[in-house]
């Protein structure tokens, strides 16, 4: 019997449990996988080794150099002077080589037809592999080969390799510099190649073009990245780069553009940082998404935002390099910190260098050349601070700079509440401008050598004319006023004719016109008669101003003579000088230059045979013509630039037709009058000018010096009285227009 109070107790119930597999049947599973994988793996790889043995030439990036996969010859080996020859069949030629360890890196040259310059081109790159027999031969086996076009584009002349740090394989770039103006976008231009040197194999990766003519390189844009492959793009000394970032891959490297075009985080203020940023705003676009990044939850802030913040970076420290540059002229790092959008430190730096023409007219050109594109961007900045100053200054002269002061200030005004603080600081400013750009010397300069027709007027209006800023009169309606109408001038270098195309400042456009024409030198005008034998010149007046419109240009003319000019050609005093030679008869002449005299009488006769105005059918003796003709007048004169004289010769028509002889010429009257006819003949005797060709002959009336280093010029006068001009032109060997 068992007590109740005994300590004994029942035996646990034990409960059936199932059977474990346990750890080591797992690991027998594994095992078994694995070995079938290894199994499967070595079965695919002993079949792509039978297929194509190089196709796992792969594998050797994870083996020991020791136990590398062998390279399997497709090609046979050859010796150079056998490649050479198999490829002078198909009218290429090897270039220099690359050794890279066993493998030969060489380019493949062409001809380029109908070229003027560079006229080779690479027309294929191939690797080979280098094979070195008992006899120190080198025998070589084409592994691989990038075949390219004969495009424009495919001009390739330059082959280098382009080396990336922390990358065993390697990067090649071939290059071509255009000659021409196809290539709107920059004039370099190539391919990325790449070498993979245990799959054996060269591929083309990326075509470039680089706006600012530069090659590419491999730089580290981006903080704790590998090297990015950077494409310089910049324009007008403006930096902009085109960057790729090599985006990891087992197979064939691929490069990715890194750009602002998407927007990385969908938040209002991001998108207006990165809308700046478009604008080449890279510095005030760099501080608005660090203000970002610091203001949103870490989570937020993503990677693709990252990457753009930090291209908008590099941008922004290529402008601010440039900025803050002493080496460059203050006038250029102007205009870096206004590309910027640094505007305070640029007009300070305008502010503290008025005196300065070099630096105000530098910027002044470069408002001009780059106004339109910096319009945008100044708005963009005023739209963010409406209250700078600076901002709205430049404004103003950028508006300047594209059409005028009062252009820019209506424009302003219409957009813009303008204090009359603010008005005063852009009136100064541009007063400092306009003082400064007057005193700028024009780079080419040259006396005034202006020429047209004078007419008088009664009234005229004031406003209309421009004169120069800084020296500016007032011009009186009761004043002796003439217009003359500018048909020709010369600018330092060659002779320009209406209609004109002058490239004018808008902020000094009165200075500017008189720089051109040479006005700020001398003022004074003289009007002339031509007349080949007692031309006319005497002073008339002095230029007061002056109007250019659609291509016309106008001077108003305070004449110092109380007579009115009417129709009457004018021209300053250093434009021509009137040329009046001895003149003397052919028979004077004939025992001077007797020769000469022969060559002269007898191409006359001919000419004249040629016009039915002498009946012979053969030349007649040369005394009896030089008997004839002894009378005709004639004036040696130089007018070809050998140095030798020329002989103008004037021949007389009665109203039929007929050549007058010296017996007519005598005794010519009112009742029939004789026409005159100018003919120029050569040092040789040449008929070089008839006026006997035309039907409508515009006499020659003149002949002149222009000073302007030439050869003496031909001065013809129409039926309206415009003054033509030709000169002797010795490729054409005829007197053409001026």
């Amino acid at each position: 019997m068992i007590s109740a109070k005994s300590n004994n107790t029942l035996p646990e119930l034990q409960l059936p449990s199932r059977p474990s597999l346990g750890w080591p049947k797992f690991g027998a599973i594994a095992v078994l996988i694995g070995a079938g994988s290894s199994i499967f793996v070595g079965l695919w790889l002993g079949l792509m080794l039978l297929l194509d043995p190089n196709s796992i030439l792969w594998l050797n990036r994870f083996l020991p150099e020791w136990s590398h996969v062998p390279i399997a010859l497709s090609n046979p080996l050859q010796n150079l002077a056998e490649i050479e020859a198999e490829l002078q069949e198909e009218q290429l030629s090897l270039g220099a080589p690359i050794f890279l360890d066993e493998e030969m890196l060489v380019p493949v040259w062409r001809t380029v037809a109908d070229c003027d310059t560079q006229c080779e081109a690479i027309a294929a790159l191939r690797v080979y592999f280098v094979e070195g027999d008992v006899l120190g031969e080198e025998r070589y086996s084409l592994l691989s080969e990038v075949r390219l076009g004969k495009s424009t584009l495919n001009h390739f002349s330059e082959f280098k390799l382009l080396p990336r740090e922390g990358d065993d394989s390697q990067w090649l770039s071939l290059e071509g510099v255009s000659a021409g103006t196809e290539i709107t976008s920059g004039d370099r231009y190539g391919v990325l190649l790449h070498y993979n040197p245990y799959e054996k194999r060269l591929i083309s990766v990326l075509p470039w073009q680089s706006a600012a003519g530069n090659s590419p390189q491999w730089q580290q844009v981006f903080i704790d990245r590998d090297q990015e492959f950077v494409v310089d793009q910049s324009r007008n000394l403006e930096p902009e780069f085109e960057i790729f970032r090599v985006e990891p891959s087992y197979k064939e490297p691929i490069l990715s553009p890194i750009s602002i075009e998407t927007v990385a985080l969908d938040l209002p203020v991001y998108e207006e940082a990165i809308a700046l940023a478009r604008l080449k705003l890279w510095v005030v676009a760099q501080q608005q998404l660090v203000e970002i990044k610091q203001t949103v939850k870490p989570e937020q802030w993503t990677t693709a935002a990252e990457t753009q913040l930090q291209l908008v970076a590099y941008h922004a420290k290529q402008l601010t390099e440039k900025c803050e540059s002493t080496t460059l002229n203050i006038g250029q790092t102007i205009g870096h910190c206004l590309r910027a959008g640094d505007v305070n430190e640029a007009l300070r730096l305008l502010q503290n260098n008025f005196d300065d023409p070099l630096v105000v007219s530098t910027v002044v050109a470069f408002l001009e050349a780059n106004g339109k594109d910096l319009q945008p961007r100044l708005d963009a900045l005023h739209a963010i601070n409406p209250f700078r100053d600076a901002v709205t200054i430049w404004q103003f002269l950028s508006l300047t700079a594209q059409n005028g002061s009062q252009e820019a200030l209506a424009s302003l005004q219409e957009h813009q509440q303008l204090d009359e603080k603010l008005q005063a600081k852009i009136k100064t400013t541009l007063d400092h401008v306009e003082t400064a750009l007057s005193r700028q010397p024009r780079a080419l300069s040259a006396d005034s050598k202006v020429m047209g027709q004078l007419r008088a007027v009664r009234n005229i209006q004031p406003n209309q004319w421009l004169q120069p800023e800084t020296e500016a009169i007032a011009l009186d309606q009761n004043r002796n006023w003439h217009i003359l109408d500018v048909n020709r001038f010369f600018d330092g270098q060659q002779w320009q004719q209406a209609p004109f195309n002058l490239d004018l400042s808008n902020f000094v456009p009165g200075q500017s016109l008189w720089q051109s024409l040479g006005l700020n030198n001398n003022t004074t005008l003289h009007i002339g008669q031509a007349d080949l034998r007692q031309p006319i010149s005497q002073a008339f007046g002095q230029v007061r101003g002056a109007k250019f419109q659609n291509g016309k240009l106008q001077l108003l003319v305070e004449g110092t003579q109380t007579q009115a000019a009417r129709q009457a050609f004018a021209y300053s005093p250093t434009t021509l000088r009137w040329l009046t030679p001895n003149t003397l008869s052919i028979r004077d002449l004939g025992a001077i230059e007797p020769a000469w005299v022969d060559l002269i009488v007898a191409n006359l006769w001919r000419h004249l045979r040629a016009d039915n105005l002498r009946s012979e059918s053969t030349l007649p003796d040369l005394a009896t013509l030089k008997a004839e003709f002894g009378a005709l007048q004639v004036s040696p004169i130089e007018l070809t630039g050998n140095n030798h004289a020329e002989a103008r010769l004037t021949i007389h028509l009665d109203s039929k037709g007929k050549l007058a002889t010296p017996n007519v010429l005598q005794v010519a009257n009112q009742n029939d009058p004789l026409t005159a006819y100018n003919l120029v003949f050569a040092d040789t005797g040449d008929l070089l000018y008839s006026e006997l060709n035309e039907t409508k002959p515009i006499k020659l009336r003149a002949i002149a010096d222009l000073q302007d280093g030439g050869t003496a010029a031909l001065v013809f006068q129409d039926q309206n009285n415009q003054i033509q001009l030709k000169r002797w032109d010795g490729n054409r060997r005829l007197f053409n227009d001026l």
